[in-house]
Parts: structure tokens; sequence; C-alpha cells
């Protein structure tokens, strides 16, 4: 099974939050569109496969 996991974080803080886990990409680039993306933080998603 694929999902899409929303990942965020701030640049040379060796941190990141899972901002959430999603059965298809369109979710995922919705919950994407609703993060604050500015110049000192960061997000994106990927493709995992689960069982």
């Amino acid at each position: 099974m694929k999902v899409w996991v929303v990942v965020s974080g701030v640049p040379y803080e060796s941190s990141e939050a899972i901002e959430g886990v999603y059965s298809s990409e369109e979710k995922a680039k919705e919950k994407l569109a609703t993060l604050d993306n500015d110049r000192l933080s960061y997000a994106y998603y990927e493709e995992c496969e689960v069982e």
C-alpha cells in the first residue's frame, strides 16, 4: 500500500515533524498547501510503501 507522508522542519535545527500520513497524493498536497512554508522553514511530502 502506498501512503504519502507530509514533513515539515527548519533548516539547521536537525528536527523534522510528521504533519500527517495520507492515503492519496491529493490529500497530501492539500495539507502541504496549508503549512507555513517560508524561507525559514520547509515542508514536503514523499511517497512511502507500507504493508
